[in-house]
């Protein structure tokens, strides 16, 4: 008797769903109208940027990705969802279906209620300010040095003198971030490996995307408690992820031991402050990690691509790195900040591979998107991957072109070129809070690269089966990269 209840009221949903639910005018796949099994799937594929950007061409502007959400396409779109609030205007809150992060303290960027974003953020603010990220930059400058010095030995190291800089772009950053972060570094580019931590952090993130699905398929509650005692892998992962937590509270610890570090690093004043406690201090730190360092690492590997696959650019980047500065130590943050051809590079490779690819869920609170109304409750989100690759929004959107971003030439009406729109950091009150830092580091990083060497893919990055290592990539809850091996020649100008 029970199932069959269980089994016609699942059916009158499905048709509640489908025919009078206030979703079911929009167009999307059936699946996705009448459960979460198709986002839950979508999610877990890998390929989500690319699916979501199947479904806006199939079905339009505005499409139902499931039961109680629709995505939208629009650069409006973006605006009004992302948008700060007004007296006119209501603020869209996170969707706890994606940011819930259970019993660990939410950092800054995960933090649901408003006014406590907005103190959260206040506390942290001053290590992301111009003249704080002025005095770090020494630490930028080592780990890069380093990094590079250290080229002609990989080379060596390797059968086809090639260098994996998806690996080496990572270990970058993550020394840079940590110093900032922690007070030291992890020593990969010194000593050419990965910490294990990061390795364990990593893993845990990838994994971590099915955590995000608890809300949508209550049943993963359940695999969660069961699967460790099926499975060793999930035994080891668990292992893992509380070794990643004892090592961080013990990196927090001797953080805050060492009080001052004799410059304003990103936590000086969460310390100075003194009002978070250790949990919150090391959720903070941790994410600071993640969200500043592999998200950098994916755009310094993604720029390295597309310059080697498109030598125009790369020739009119060496022209104006090397024409520019007169040594390799001239090379600053300040100075690249103003090399236009540089800053399009770094644009142009945000627009075509955005380390978060997805718009970030949120809720409306009874509004207008783009001029539809869209009932409170209802979850809402832009694909910015379609905004910034679609043809309505620019010429040839596939196409690797840094012109596009330098506004120095007129058009036929006397008017400046209008640049495309993009959104790799976010926008409005919950952008990116490290967005100049991330600047500072990909443009210091490229010119330096670029100054001292001339480059090219590796035979078999170029012949091999995959020709196009974006289409390699996954999307989990950050980009999973594949290698990307490159041979580097000293330039004359080095």
């Amino acid at each position: 008797m029970r199932t069959t209840q269980t089994i016609v009221y699942q059916f009158g949903r499905a048709i509640y769903r489908l025919y009078f639910h206030p979703l079911s005018k929009y167009p999307g796949p059936r699946l996705a109208a009448i459960s979460e099994i198709f986002y839950a799937r979508m999610v877990m594929d890998g390929r989500w940027p690319w699916i979501m950007n199947e479904l806006h061409v199939k079905y339009g502007p505005i499409v139902r990705i499931a039961p109680n959400e629709i995505s939208f396409s629009s650069v409006q779109s973006a605006k009004d969802i992302y948008g700060p609030s007004s007296k006119t205007r209501k603020l869209f809150k996170k969707n706890i279906a994606f940011y819930d992060t259970g019993d660990i303290p939410p950092a800054t960027g995960l933090i649901i209620d408003t006014e406590a974003h907005a103190d959260r953020r206040a506390i942290l603010q001053p290590g992301f300010r111009i003249h704080s990220l002025r005095n770090q930059e020494f630490l930028i400058h080592e780990h890069t040095d380093t990094m590079l010095n250290n080229f002609d030995k990989w080379m060596a190291q390797s059968s086809d003198g090639s260098i994996n800089m998806e690996q080496v772009y990572t270990w970058l950053t993550f020394d840079i971030v940590a110093h900032l972060v922690f007070g030291e570094s992890f020593g990969a580019t010194k000593h050419g490996q990965a910490h294990f931590w990061v390795s364990i952090l990593l893993g845990g993130l990838h994994a971590g995307i099915i955590m995000a699905l608890r809300h949508r398929l209550p049943i993963i509650d359940l695999l969660i408690k069961v699967l460790p005692w099926v499975s060793s892998d999930v035994r080891a992962m668990i292992r893992n992820m509380e070794a990643h937590q004892a090592l961080t509270l013990e990196k927090v610890r001797k953080r805050v031991s060492m009080g001052s570090v004799g410059f304003n690093d990103i936590m000086q004043s969460a310390l100075d402050d003194g009002t978070m406690t250790e949990a919150q201090l090391a959720s903070e730190m941790t994410t600071m990690l993640v969200a500043g360092a592999e998200t950098s690492a994916t755009a310094l590997t993604a720029a390295t691509w597309f310059l080697a696959t498109n030598k125009p650019a790369l020739q009119a980047l060496q022209h104006e790195i090397r024409s520019k500065f007169t040594s390799y130590d001239a090379i600053t943050g300040d100075a690249t900040a103003a090399l236009p051809y540089l800053n399009s590079v770094i644009e142009e490779t945000l627009r075509l591979f955005p380390p978060v690819p997805i718009g970030p869920p949120r809720v409306s609170p009874g509004e207008f998107v783009d001029g539809t109304y869209v009932p409170s409750g209802v979850g809402v989100s832009t694909h910015c991957w379609y905004v910034h690759q679609h043809p309505d929004h620019m010429a040839r959107p596939q196409a690797f072109q840094p012109e596009r971003w330098i506004d120095d030439e007129k058009s036929k009406t006397g008017q400046s070129k209008q640049k495309p729109f993009t959104m790799p950091f976010n926008i409005g009150p919950r952008a990116c809070l490290g967005i100049n830092l991330a600047y500072r580091e990909l443009r210091v990083a490229l010119a330096k690269l670029v100054y001292r060497y001339d480059f090219d893919l590796a035979e078999e990055q170029m012949f091999g089966d995959g020709k196009d290592w974006t289409l390699g990539c996954r999307m989990t809850s950050l980009w999973k990269k594949p290698p990307l091996r490159v041979k580097f020649t000293t330039a004359s100008t080095a």
